[in-house]
């Protein structure tokens, strides 16, 4: 991923008035017609319709600049050219985006009169610019474009670091260790600058100086890519006990570049799968927060895109917040079948709301009348309603799906006991003995024993005190009144793995 997406902005978003134009094209062709522009020449081909989702915004944001377009004034024009390839650029439409930064760029310098170029922002059209060809391959023309901004800022560091990676992708190790060495200069604690001047070293094959810059670059930021590298330079030291610690830290997760101008650019994002991937690269960081924000954000402008609310949703799981999890999951259950169904009767089996589980376990059912594990989870979140009669059908049939299953067998010794047929869950239990001799099994022989052998199901629950059912089974032996459930309450049986 770029990393302009790991770097992103959930800043307040610019909403697009919709009610300038339902029709794009003709917004286009009356701009083109009433201000003399050539803003088509920009656009793409109508052959190639844009994502829905884009539609009424790209022509809500030509018509927010048609008077800037228009303008006699060509720093006013290069600044709403400026603004339309940065918008066009958020969203990924990368043609267009270089040809309207080509656009503010000509105008900007007009503006100037050959003379101090960045006031009317020519440096950040090219830097910009420079980004797009580089996303699109065209490095001579990214190359071109990051040296043109730094005659205008030559101290620039950021654009120091671009080019002197897009020179080590070229193989210009020479030429790329210069500039990235300048890039240190400004900012000695970039990870990201450290990582990319040592690229270069292990292009010129420097092992000894790859080895230092990466260890610096650890130090400062300990991004799991960096492992990687580290492993390969040390194993070409020689170093292999050094090589196989790092490649078990090794991950995904490269060092954060911050960047002013790219997180304006990712400000302005409309698509949703930008967001997501924005969260994974947050993940990987550690950044927990800024995961989630950008997991919201991608559900508010995909509201009816259930992978993208599952993928929020589970996130939420797995930083302990569970409830807004459930939440979630109630929110897309009409737009998805089967994943947003299962995480939904999971995450609501988890937190007790055992009757919505219960629904949900039975469309599930439905759907997948085969998969054991439905029905396995429909009697449980029967047996967790106190409804011990009408688990038993969903559970039989999981155990002729699954004979073999061991934990299905011990729910129905004790859903057997609890039901009444305390001879029938009596054998059960023995039986599983002989071969799962622990003491969940014991406990549940203990269950099968209440009512018929009260002593003995007394004497092993007390022998497993520590046991979470110990306590169930005493109480009930002691009042004479069968449990209303075959398993303590915030037991680890009443649990679904999440899908």
């Amino acid at each position: 991923m770029r990393d302009w997406v790991s770097a992103y902005a959930l800043a307040a978003m610019k909403t697009w008035p919709t009610a300038t134009s339902r029709r794009v094209w003709r917004v286009r062709f009356a701009l083109a017609m009433a201000c003399g522009v050539a803003v088509h020449a920009a656009q793409p081909d109508p052959a190639l319709p844009l994502p829905p989702h884009l539609v009424d915004p790209v022509a809500a944001a030509w018509a927010d600049e048609r008077e800037g377009l228009a303008s006699g004034d060509a720093t006013v024009r290069a600044a709403a050219n400026g603004r339309l390839a940065m918008f066009h650029h958020a969203q990924q439409l990368l043609v267009e985006a270089e040809q309207l930064y080509g656009e503010a760029i000509a105008d900007a310098r007009l503006a100037a009169g050959g003379e101090a170029a960045e006031i009317a922002g020519a440096f950040r059209w090219h830097y910009l610019r420079g980004v797009v060809r580089r996303d699109r391959g065209l490095l001579d023309g990214a190359a071109e474009d990051f040296r043109a901004a730094l005659e205008i800022e030559p101290e620039h560091a950021l654009t120091h670091y671009r080019l002197g990676t897009l020179l080590v992708d070229r193989g210009d190790a020479e030429r790329a260790a210069t500039h990235l060495r300048r890039a240190l200069a400004a900012d000695g604690a970039s990870a990201a600058a450290l990582e990319a001047l040592a690229d270069a070293a292990i292009a010129a094959q420097e092992w000894s100086e790859a080895l230092s810059l990466l260890e610096r670059a650890w130090q400062t930021e300990p991004a799991s890519r960096l492992a990687y590298k580290l492993a390969i330079v040390e194993r070409r030291l020689g170093n292999d006990e050094s090589a196989e610690r790092w490649l078990g830290r090794r991950g995904r997760a490269a060092p954060t570049v911050h960047d002013p101008l790219l997180l304006e650019v990712a400000a302005l994002s409309l698509n949703p799968r930008f967001y997501v991937e924005a969260a994974t690269n947050a993940e990987a960081r550690g950044d927990v927060g800024a995961a989630i924000e950008a997991y919201t954000q991608a559900t508010s402008l995909a509201p009816n895109d259930a992978s993208v609310g599952l993928a929020l949703a589970r996130a939420l799981v797995r930083h302990g917040r569970p409830a807004a999890a459930l939440e979630e999951s109630r929110r897309i259950l009409s737009l998805d079948g089967t994943p947003a169904r299962a995480l939904h009767a999971s995450l609501a089996m988890q937190q007790g709301a055992h009757a919505e589980a219960e629904r949900s376990y039975a469309e599930l059912a439905g759907a997948e009348p085969e998969q054991a594990s439905h029905l396995y989870w429909l009697a449980m979140s029967r047996l967790a309603q106190g409804a011990c009669a009408e688990a038993r059908a969903p559970l039989a049939r999981a155990l002729r799906l699954a004979p073999a299953s061991g934990e299905a067998h011990l729910v129905a010794a004790r859903t057997e006991a609890l039901c009444g047929d305390a001879d029938v869950a009596l054998v059960r239990a023995r039986a599983l003995l002989k071969v799962r001799d622990d003491a969940d099994t014991r406990m549940t022989l203990a269950f099968a024993l209440r009512a018929a052998q009260p002593l003995e199901a007394m004497r092993i629950a007390k022998s497993h005190g520590d046991h979470e059912d110990a306590r169930l089974i005493l109480d009930a032996v002691t009042s004479g009144r069968a449990p209303e459930r075959p398993f303590a309450a915030g037991s680890a049986w009443w649990q679904p793995p999440l899908p």
